[in-house]
């Protein structure tokens, strides 16, 4: 039996069901990219001996709290192929941005008491 650990002490992985998000900790964009590389390369290792599939296109990266307006796009991969970063991202039904607002998430609540209103109106 292989053991996988993830190397990093400021790295976190979290797993609900078919859902997995691996979180950085850093402070220099410099060392999120190293360390997300390294813990990709784990999960990959992991997935290819024990014949699992990752789903590419699913994969993405969110970087919250990017002071330094650094360019993480061509940066982040899995075996080869880069991830694509987005500005907000849907995790278990919460939408996600950049800049944790949650502001998606609150909109969508809003429409939806704006539809009910309408409905019950309409009576």
């Amino acid at each position: 039996m292989v053991c996988y650990k993830l190397i990093y002490h400021d790295s976190n992985l979290i797993l609900y069901a078919d859902d997995t998000a691996l979180i950085i900790f850093s402070l220099t964009p410099q060392d999120v990219i190293q360390k997300a590389n390294k813990e990709l390369e784990i999960i990959y290792n992991y997935c290819f001996d024990n014949q699992l599939l990752l789903n590419y296109s699913k994969c993405k990266v969110l970087v919250f709290n990017n002071k330094t307006t650094f360019d993480f796009s061509n940066s982040i991969l899995i075996k080869d192929t880069y991830l694509e970063v987005v500005d907000r991202y849907t995790y278990l039904g919460y939408t996600l941005d950049f800049k944790l607002s949650f502001k998606y998430k609150l909109d969508l609540i809003f429409n939806k008491i704006k539809s009910c209103n309408c409905l019950s109106w309409s009576i």
